[in-house]
């Protein structure tokens, strides 16, 4: 699809100012982090308790061979946590040359967020004072931004029993604190399973990676590169566009700006399902046009190295998928937006 400008019931949704921030929910409160601090997003797994008891840390993780102390932000803000289960997920942070993970209750999106939008913390606990920069509102919600820095400064690296990762192998993990208690059999083996494939899953930080947002279309796995994603939202409130092609579903209005929103369906040879109101959209640029992609549920923001992704093998002219890679014991299929964007079936350049 050309995005024309001469179009008169398209519009096109400009670059929002502000700062890229990941929303999280960790236990009921809402929390944003900057993108650019966020290394990966992990499903939950065990963790290796600790040789000393800490007031915030519940763990550590081997992560490809990194050793990574893993905080519960409720601790460390003086809340009780709810009891952790599968869904829940860690936020690998990477501040210099420290690593971190934060223990989270649900990934919410992204959102840019600017300076006028944010207000100073109005919370007078002291655990929160250095840590939380301020509050925004966003989607209706009172989100606390965090303070990567003072986050970082204000949790030591535990002494260990160990003195390198080689030696950090992760089979003594801890599934023993109230945190996962109430967890079945099954659900157990699965948080071992993961930390096993995290241990495992060596590749060396000189690995070319490739960052991901993971999103479900049609009960199917789809990757959109997060060098052309934006941010995320939920697409509430679509106006439709008369005499448009059927993959141009509509317009929101977002933050003030039009945002043309369209279904891939076709495009990806899934079963044409009108989406109505509702679900979410990924806000993709290409060059200085953005338009929101409809999803069914979105999943993650994962790290996929390069030679981990399975070349369709045949290229194929206008093909908008460019290879697969694995995500949960799933495959998922990697859109190649550029192509997707610019298909001629897509092309829109008349006046309505």
């Amino acid at each position: 699809m050309t995005l024309s400008p001469d179009r008169s019931n398209t519009n096109t949704h400009r670059v929002a100012e502000g700062t890229p921030y990941l929303l999280f929910r960790a236990s009921d409160k809402v929390y944003a982090i900057e993108v650019a601090s966020v290394r990966e997003i992990l499903l939950l797994p065990a963790l290796k308790p600790l040789a000393e008891k800490s007031a915030a840390l519940v763990g550590l993780l081997n992560v490809r061979g990194v050793i990574v102390p893993v905080l519960d932000l409720e601790l460390r803000l003086g809340r009780m946590p709810k009891a952790y289960s599968l869904e829940h997920r860690l936020l690998l942070l990477q501040c210099g040359d420290r690593s971190l993970a934060i223990v989270v209750a649900a990934v919410l999106g992204v959102e840019r967020i600017a300076v006028e939008q944010t207000q100073s913390n109005p919370s007078d606990a002291p655990s929160a004072a250095a840590i939380v920069r301020g509050v925004a509102k966003v989607r209706d919600e009172i989100a606390m931004l965090l303070n990567v820095e003072h986050l970082f400064a204000s949790v030591s690296h535990p002494s260990t029993e160990f003195d390198s990762a080689a030696e950090f192998h992760g089979e003594d993990v801890d599934l023993t604190t109230y945190c996962f208690q109430g967890l079945s059999d099954a659900e157990r083996a699965e948080l071992i399973e993961r930390a096993g494939n995290l241990r495992q899953s060596m590749g060396g930080d000189d690995a070319e990676v490739n960052s991901m947002a993971v999103a479900e279309i049609g009960q199917e796995l789809f990757a959109f590169e997060f060098d052309f994603v934006h941010e995320f939202f939920d697409a509430q409130r679509i106006t439709p566009i008369p005499c448009c092609p059927r993959h141009i579903v509509g317009n929101v209005n977002l933050r003030g700006s039009i945002l043309t929103i369209v279904d891939v369906r076709d495009a990806l040879n899934l079963p044409a399902v009108r989406p109505g109101n509702g679900g979410k959209a990924v806000v993709v640029k290409i060059d200085e046009w953005e338009v929101g992609i409809l999803v069914d549920a979105l999943h993650d923001v994962v790290n996929v190295k390069t030679a981990d992704i399975i070349s369709p093998g045949v290229t194929l002219p206008n093909r908008p998928v460019k290879g697969t890679a694995k995500y949960n014991g799933r495959l998922m299929s990697i859109i190649d937006l550029p192509i997707l964007l610019r298909l001629e079936d897509w092309q829109v350049n008349e006046t309505v």
